[in-house]
């Protein structure tokens, strides 16, 4: 690959490239451990994103039935 896109090896090489790769990885494996809870029935995620303002972030997860 690199000598196909050596900009995307000079950019993306060395620790940045597993930096870049690494926070993906970790959000998929923060889902997929939610997937016990997630299978016993519709669940939902959030926090408080600017609490003085009323904002919040929300997530509705249903599973598959």
């Amino acid at each position: 690959m690199a000598d196909d896109y050596p900009s995307v090896d000079r950019v993306m090489g060395g620790p940045a490239g597993w930096i870049s790769i690494a926070f993906p990885t970790i959000l998929f494996l923060y889902f997929l451990g939610l997937l016990p809870e997630i299978a016993q029935g519709p669940q939902v995620y959030g926090f408080d994103w600017v609490p003085s303002l009323g904002c919040s972030c929300r997530s509705f997860w249903t599973g598959c039935r």
